[in-house]
């Protein structure tokens, strides 16, 4: 049981999506280390895409970090864009010439990685926050029929280094890095390893955050003071507050309130305890994701937190 301790509640505001929010702040991977301002979207030229698999779903990480073709959109027929969006970021080479290229999970920061053999979660897709410990494993290529790349129908592959495997659905909205026969060998390209892709620039990306920006207030009111917290448990749960946006409740949590899973509750108050419970942020933190919000400003990048090292309690089998 965590007990009572004092939080990081009352440290300095952070610039946000919503003025006099703590807990309801830009996720710093949308900008970071860019020179572009939401004030002047149609200046910038940082590339977002999305990823949408055979099933028809979207590539988007879930609980453990661990990525699958499982974000569709809701019943009003639409998904926040950043929950399932990626920052296309140049490592060697241009994106739509065959370049190098790591895929930044624009919702929680994250970096894609395959993880390669031996390793007890081979093959399976996660989500890293610092990608420079995993070398070649985050460096991946978009393969287009024709170029330039313009989106449509392409293949993605990691780096030949750490095994060329594609992207390939396996069903059930599971995707692994291997392909659909045993003894398990990196998937070449294939029907179920076919991507649509969508690229877009950051006018679509803001005008989808001021849509979808009261119903992000209200999953993360239960954060913010007593007092602020008027939902509470009521009209604030839903669908979207269950899943897109449980992580980054759960990261407020710990950088507003100081909360420490199993340790202390911080300054975190009653409705958030009850919200924290109810998503299941243990699911979503690692220990080292909690180290890191701990000391880490949200005006810094994401990429100066430490490594994580996360082993699911449910490890995916080498038959997945």
């Amino acid at each position: 049981r965590m007990g009572r301790g004092r939080g990081r509640g009352s440290g300095r505001r952070h610039h946000g999506t919503s003025r006099g929010s703590k807990c309801d702040q830009d996720d710093p991977a949308r900008l970071s280390g860019t020179r572009c301002d939401l004030q002047n979207p149609g200046a910038c030229a940082v590339v977002y895409a999305i990823l949408r698999m055979a099933n028809g779903k979207y590539l988007a990480p879930g609980e453990h970090g661990l990525i699958g073709a499982s974000a569709a959109a809701d019943e009003r027929g639409g998904v926040p864009l950043d929950s399932v969006a990626w920052r296309v970021q140049e490592v060697s080479g241009s994106w739509d010439h065959s370049g190098w290229v790591r895929l930044q999970h624009l919702l929680s920061g994250k970096y894609l990685r395959l993880v390669v053999p031996p390793d007890p979660m081979e093959w399976t897709f996660t989500v890293e926050r610092e990608p420079e410990p995993h070398g070649k494993q985050t460096w991946f290529q978009i393969e287009c029929s024709r170029e330039p790349c313009s989106g449509g129908s392409v293949h993605v592959r990691v780096h030949p280094e750490a095994t060329g495997a594609h992207i390939n659905y396996r069903g059930a909205d599971l995707v692994r890095g291997h392909g659909d026969r045993q003894p398990w060998m990196p998937s070449s390209q294939s029907a179920s390893s076919l991507v649509r892709l969508e690229t877009f620039g950051l006018a679509r990306l803001a005008s989808d955050m001021a849509k979808w920006a009261p119903r992000r207030r209200a999953c993360l009111a239960p954060c913010e003071e007593a007092a602020d917290a008027v939902l509470g448990e009521g009209g604030s749960w839903d669908e979207v507050c269950a899943s897109v946006y449980a992580e980054p409740f759960c990261a407020a949590m710990v950088r507003v309130h100081g909360t420490r899973p199993a340790v202390t509750w911080g300054s975190a108050p009653a409705p958030a305890r009850m919200r924290w419970a109810r998503l299941g942020c243990q699911n979503y933190l690692s220990t080292q994701d909690v180290n890191a919000l701990a000391g880490l400003d949200v005006s810094r990048s994401v990429a100066q937190v430490p490594p994580p090292r996360r082993v699911p309690a449910a490890a995916p089998t080498r038959s997945g």
